[in-house]
């Protein structure tokens, strides 16, 4: 109910201009003739009242729509319909009311000064709040709304609009909607909670503890050539200053679109820094990953629950996360059943107390991009159970320049291979815990395969690494580097060779002060050593 009195000077009730409210009579005269009276003042809709508005008003004044209590009624989803349509620059608030069966509810194509949107709840509708091609030093807030059976709940395209903040909302039902026509930008069919789209401008978004579930992208036949189906996105420019962050969000059940491989996130953030924080997704994310994040110049994902159910038909598809720019930090994140833990194609990054669960493939798979000049990997203290394949794998398809990698202080328990780098500058390899479930895999615990200038595995302990393959378990290979090797201070348990060392001429060897229990101490294959002095000592 509205806490402003019918009769104050400051409050403009449209039932005082003819509004009928009985949800069949058209109100619009009479909505539009109180709207051109309230002036920064209060336009009432009365409690109980349903106004049907067949047509749309135009707000040309700035002012503050109070209908808490009152629904306010279009002519049909698949109607072109909107219930507001904002002409001029205002400052516009709205508090409370149900607004529903319509196009739009409010739609922004002029520069505003501020929408503050409160209390709300919108159904059946395409964009209920369309903001498009609009540039603004103002703001945006939607705050305690909820957002039920529409296309895009809070949909802000081709605009620069100086602060964003979408928060404590609820998306529900979030589907695409038969319409009569889509005009440009229901001609992109962006299928999202909430998405905020700028090509350009100085500009921040912020969304915070929204609960988004079902979201539903276009059936056959209807997905357009680059799909956008999200439980929240945001993408600005990575050249301005832009800044999107994500915190205490909970998604669930992302299910795309039919066929295809992009556009399908639970989070998608794209600007010059992004930090996502403290969100928990399920299901949310079927062809790309559940979070996307690109931030050009940092990213942090950090304190998210990612998790996936087995049974879905695309699983072999599913990541948990996609990483990409120059910079990151991924700590303290938990993935459960996903196929691929962090897909990243950051050339500089820490990936630190993550919790890997069940993960069918690779935990942290690098993909560096075409060109790309990789600086540092730092893969430290993370934990993987025994039914993940692999901690880390580089799977770059090119022959781009490497920098550093640090592994160090990690336990992994799973079926397959520590870690696989093609290449680098230094390599440390250090503090790390491995125990391979179940034992008689012929998989290697590290491979080391193109040019590397020093490489350094020490103080780990290789507990049941294989019993099976005769090739040994820790093995490097490329006839084209001269690497300094060390490998010192290491246990090895059960297995035949500890190391395979092979196509390799060295300039410095050390293999000194390792214990091996039931296994053989190295092998060597097409290994040059002329001219350098090899250190090999073993502890039994």
């Amino acid at each position: 109910m509205s806490i402003y009195s019918k009769n104050s000077d400051n409050v403009i009730n449209v039932e005082n201009f003819g509004a009928r409210g009985d949800g069949s009579t058209s109100d619009v005269t009479a909505v539009q003739n109180a709207v051109n009276a309230a002036s920064n003042k209060i336009l009432l809709f009365p409690a109980g009242g349903t106004y049907y508005l067949p047509s749309s008003i135009t707000l040309s004044n700035s002012c503050t729509i109070d209908a808490n209590g009152a629904t306010l009624q279009g002519s049909g989803v698949g109607s072109d319909n909107d219930l507001f349509n904002c002409a001029t620059s205002i400052d516009l608030k709205v508090r409370g009311g149900v607004f529903t069966d319509c196009r739009h509810a409010f739609k922004f194509t002029t520069a505003f000064d501020s929408l503050a949107v409160s209390q709300a709840e919108f159904t059946n509708s395409v964009s209920p709040l369309l903001v498009y091609a609009v540039d603004s030093s103002g703001s945006i807030g939607v705050h305690n709304c909820r957002f039920s059976n529409v296309e895009c709940g809070v949909d802000i395209q081709s605009c620069a609009i100086k602060n964003v903040d979408v928060s404590h909302n609820r998306f529900d039902n979030v589907r695409y909607q038969t319409v009569a026509t889509r005009a440009a930008p229901l001609d992109k069919k962006i299928v999202a909670g909430f998405w905020y789209q700028s090509t350009a401008g100085n500009t921040s978004a912020v969304c915070s503890n929204n609960y988004v579930e079902d979201v539903v992208g276009p059936p056959e036949g209807e997905v357009p050539a680059e799909p956008e189906v999200h439980g929240l996105g945001v993408t600005l420019a990575l050249t301005d200053s832009t800044d999107c962050v994500f915190s205490g969000n909970v998604i669930k059940n992302i299910v795309g679109v039919s066929g295809g491989t992009e556009g399908n996130e639970g989070l998608l953030g794209r600007s010059r820094r992004v930090i996502i924080d403290s969100n928990h997704l399920y299901n949310a994310g079927s062809r790309e990953a559940c979070i996307y994040a690109k931030g050009s110049n940092y990213h942090k994902i950090s304190n998210n629950i990612v998790e996936m159910s087995l049974d879905r038909d695309d699983w072999t598809n599913t990541r948990g996360v996609i990483s990409t720019g120059s910079g990151c930090d991924i700590t303290d994140n938990k993935f459960i059943n996903v196929y691929t833990g962090i897909y990243s194609r950051a050339v500089s990054a820490q990936y630190v107390g993550n919790e890997f669960i069940n993960i069918g493939n690779i935990c942290i798979a690098l993909a560096l991009e075409s060109g790309a000049e990789h600086a540092l990997t730092v893969v430290d203290n993370n934990r993987v159970d025994s039914h993940s394949i692999s901690l880390f794998r580089d799977v770059t398809a090119g022959a781009e320049q490497h920098g550093d990698f640090i592994l160090r202080n990690n336990v992994f328990k799973g079926t397959g291979y520590l870690a696989t780098i093609k290449g680098g500058l230094n390599i440390l390899i250090n503090d790390n815990f491995v125990k391979r479930t179940p034992t008689g895999t012929d998989r290697e615990l590290i491979s080391i395969s193109a040019p590397a200038s020093g490489i350094f595995i020490q103080n780990n302990q290789f507990v049941e690494f294989e019993n099976v393959n005769p090739d040994g378990r820790i093995i490097t290979g490329s006839s084209t580097n001269t690497p300094r090797m060390f490998i010192t201070n290491n246990y090895f348990g059960v297995g035949t060779y500890a190391l395979w060392l092979r196509d390799q001429v060295y300039e410095d060897l050390i293999v000194r002060d390792n214990q091996y229990f039931d296994c053989s101490a190295v092998n060597y294959t097409n290994v040059d050593v002329s001219g350098v002095e090899i250190v090999v000592q073993t502890t039994a």
